[in-house]
Parts: C-alpha cells; sequence; structure tokens
C-alpha cells in the first residue's frame, strides 16, 4: 500500500474517530443545560468586555448572539450591557447617537444596568455629552445599579447628570476624580445622598457632593497630599463600613487630635491602605493606624509607594494589631521600602490567627524563613502563626535568602492533607506562589463568585 494511500486511511479514520467522540460527548455535557450565570461569565471572559481600548467587545458579543437562539437569549437578556461612546461625537450626527443610544438602553427594560463613562480627555468631558444624550442618560437613572467615571470629571458634569434625576436603585457609585470648576455649589446635590441602596462609593476626599455615609459598607477614599483631618472627617460619619480603602500621602505633621472614646468601626472586615508621596515625609503615616479600631477586622492590606526605609514603624502596627485580633489574611507590599525580617517576624507574632500571607517586594531573609519554620522535635517551641495554610512571596529579585533555607521552611509546614480544622496540627501549609501571581486569576475571581452563588460547587484547586 502507497504512503498517500495510507495517511487518507489514517485521515478518514481520524475523522471518523472524531466523529463519534464528538457524537458521545454531546449527550452528555449538553450546553444547553449549563447555568445561564455560568455560561454569561464565560462569554465575558470570552469577549474581554473591560478592554477600554476599543469596542472589539460589543463585535464579539453580537456574534456571540447569532450562534442560536439559546444564546441570543442569554446575552440580550444580561445584566451587563455592553455600551460604547465615541470620544468625540460629530455634531451633525446627534440625534442619531441619541436614538441609538435609547434603542439600545430599551434592550434591557426593566432590568438594572451598570453605567461606565470614559474615554473623555480631560477638561473636554462635559461639553462632549451634548444635552440630548444626557436626558436619555437620565430617562434610565432609576434602573443603573451602577455608574462608573473613572476619568477627571469637573462638579458642573457631575450635576447636569445628577440633577432631577432619581437613583433609588444605585448601589455602586465610582467618582474619584470630580474637579472644582465655576459650577454652583455642588452641596445643593441631594441625588445621592437621598439614593437608599447605595452600599459602595469610591471617591476624593476633597469632593463636597452631600452622599449617604451612614449607611456605606464598602469605601474607597484617595486623595493624596490632603490634610489628614479631612480623611477623618469622612470616616467618622461610615459607621456601618464592612470593606474600606484609603489612599493618602504624606503628613507634614502628626496630628495632636485623637478620636472620640469608643470611636470604632465595629462591622470593618477588611481594611486596605495605600501610601503615596515623597518619601522624606513618609516616616509620618504611620500614626493614621492610630485612629482604625476594627475589632472584628479578618483582612488587612498595606502597600507603599516610596522608597524610604524609615516608613514602618512596628510600635504603630503592633498597638493596631492588638485592636484587631481576628485578622487572617495579610498582604504587605514593601515596594522597595524594605521591610526587614525583625519586623515582619514581630508582625507575625501579633498575628496567631493567620491564615494568608502576602509579601511583595519584602526584605526576605534567612532569619524570616527560619522564624517560620516548624521544629516537631520541638514540642516546647510554639510554631509561628500556626494556621498558615496559603503564603505568597513575589518580588523575590533581589532577595538575600538561602533556596536551601526556603525549601526547608517548606518542607517543615507542608501538609496538602491536612483538615482545615484540624488545630493540633502546624504543618497545615497547603499553597504556595513564588514570584508571580497566577496567569488565571479573572476566571479564579469568575469561578468563586458563581460558587458564591451556588451556580458551581466544585471547590477550586
Amino acid at each position: 500500500m502507497s504512503i498517500s494511500n495510507i495517511l487518507s486511511s489514517t485521515v478518514l479514520y481520524l475523522r471518523n474517530r472524531l466523529a463519534d467522540l464528538n457524537l458521545r460527548v454531546h449527550p452528555q455535557a449538553p450546553i444547553s443545560l449549563l447555568p445561564v450565570e455560568l455560561l454569561v461569565k464565560i462569554f465575558l471572559l470570552c469577549i474581554n468586555v473591560d478592554s477600554a481600548s476599543n469596542a472589539n467587545y460589543i463585535k464579539d458579543g453580537y456574534m456571540l448572539s447569532h450562534v442560536c437562539s439559546h444564546w441570543r437569549n442569554i446575552w440580550t437578556g444580561q445584566l451587563t450591557l455592553p455600551m460604547c461612546f465615541e470620544r468625540k461625537l460629530e455634531k451633525e450626527k446627534e440625534h442619531l447617537y441619541a436614538e441609538g443610544l435609547r434603542a439600545w438602553l430599551s434592550l434591557s427594560e426593566p432590568l438594572l444596568i451598570p453605567i461606565r463613562l470614559e474615554g473623555f480627555e480631560f477638561g473636554t468631558c462635559f461639553p462632549q455629552i451634548s444635552p440630548r444624550i444626557l436626558e436619555e442618560l437620565g430617562k434610565t437613572t432609576s434602573r443603573w445599579r451602577s455608574l462608573q467615571i473613572r476619568q477627571t470629571i469637573v462638579n458642573s458634569f457631575v450635576k447636569a447628570l445628577a440633577s432631577g434625576n432619581s437613583f433609588e436603585s444605585l448601589e455602586e457609585l465610582e467618582l474619584e476624580n470630580v474637579m472644582e470648576d465655576l459650577s454652583p455649589d455642588v452641596t445643593s446635590i441631594h441625588s445621592f445622598s437621598s439614593a437608599p441602596l447605595l452600599r459602595r462609593l469610591a471617591i476624593n476626599v476633597d469632593c463636597r457632593i452631600p452622599m449617604p455615609w451612614a449607611q456605606l459598607s464598602d469605601l474607597t477614599l484617595s486623595g493624596p497630599r490632603r490634610p489628614f483631618r479631612s480623611f477623618l472627617s469622612k470616616l467618622y460619619q461610615c459607621t456601618s463600613l464592612v470593606h474600606a480603602s484609603i489612599i493618602l500621602s504624606a503628613l507634614e505633621h502628626v496630628p495632636s487630635f485623637r478620636p472620640a472614646p469608643g470611636l470604632s468601626f465595629p462591622h470593618l472586615k477588611s481594611l486596605s491602605l495605600t501610601l503615596v508621596g515623597q518619601y522624606e515625609r513618609e516616616k509620618l503615616v504611620m500614626p493614621f493606624l492610630d485612629y482604625i479600631n476594627a475589632p472584628a477586622l479578618e483582612s488587612m492590606s498595606f502597600s507603599s509607594e516610596t522608597v524610604d526605609e524609615a516608613l514602618w514603624d512596628e510600635a504603630y502596627f503592633t498597638t493596631f494589631q492588638l485592636r484587631s485580633p481576628k485578622i487572617t489574611k495579610l498582604e504587605i507590599s514593601g515596594n522597595a521600602s524594605r521591610i526587614h525580617s525583625a519586623a515582619l517576624i514581630s508582625i507575625l507574632t501579633h498575628s496567631p490567627l493567620l491564615t494568608h500571607l502576602k509579601l511583595h517586594d519584602c526584605l526576605i531573609q534567612n532569619t524570616f524563613l527560619h522564624a517560620l519554620v516548624v521544629d516537631d522535635d520541638n514540642v516546647s517551641s510554639a510554631a509561628l502563626v500556626p494556621r498558615l495554610s496559603s503564603l505568597t512571596l513575589t518580588g523575590l529579585a533581589d532577595a538575600g535568602f538561602s533556596e536551601d533555607v526556603l525549601g526547608t521552611m517548606i518542607e517543615s509546614r507542608w501538609a496538602p492533607g491536612a483538615p482545615d480544622g484540624e488545630m493540633g496540627s502546624n504543618r497545615r501549609l497547603q499553597t504556595v506562589v513564588l514570584g508571580g501571581e497566577s496567569a488565571f486569576e479573572g476566571f479564579r475571581k469568575a469561578m468563586e463568585e458563581l460558587q458564591a452563588i451556588e451556580i458551581v460547587g466544585q471547590s477550586l484547586a
């Protein structure tokens, strides 16, 4: 038999085999039986809906909707409605844009919709959105689930968008880059402060637009180079906070006043503190922790964008830890501030319940790794962070440690089969990440969200 005949026979056999496998797979895993929520997540992961550089996700979504009627119904009925505006709208086609926007928004009625405005040039966003476009947007504000404006805008734009409109369904609001202009006093804007469902807010500390501070559960507050007191005046109104992210810079001086006795954030579960600014003053930032009393805190993230080794003040952080004894997740990004081994050991000594530790660009030395080693032969020696199950060390390019010591530490704590509830065993380390993050973090996050609503039951490895 010739080689060509052999190849032809082989190709034919493989094609038949593939067809047979396809027939077997379809009855076992028909896509029509997948939960709608899972399909929506798959669609959004496939088309990169977060891309701000182009509108390809709209074309991709259009193609998905034409695969079959089942997919079309899912795509047009999902809660996320992809939209895209060009940076420069042609004035003579203004009515076409307005009519198109009205038709596009009507596709999701009566579902709640997220709105994101971006892509505007600095200082020119207000004239680029015409009154007709604002009018069409304003007709749907009662259905807005979230509003994100991530680029610099002026007060007058926010006033025009909010005045006279109801935000009865608004849950999330992002206004981190609002700047002052010659508009009327923005303190008269009460559309957001009266939004009954608003729980998540990202805002600049200088923004004077009234907000429902007391009902917020998730707050991102930023204001590099702003006075210390500006942050406290906002934070002390947020008595219901569960998650807080604070971005602040160096203080010109340590404030002499202290919070009122007993004032705390009793519901705060996670806190992210990011420090920015000029390094020569950065050592004065740590006193901010004196004003945060969070007895229920479980997750803490501390990040520095400076190069000052004097930044870290162990006394302030230890005192803060003693007021927050329930921390189980801790992330520290030194960013060349080089928090030394002694400071890291002190942090872990005061975190006995810690289960997840992530260190980026910290000075990892043998001293620190030796402190983490579990010695089974020395029963009198209590292990540091005995419940640690996940360890991430990144930014290790210039680390001053021995790989042998690192391996010994991991081996001494490694026990993939140890039950999560087993309190008697110190050998519980189950996950170790060295050098970088997983390339599938977006996928893992989507799956974790589905797990939370019991759409996907199998735990992620």
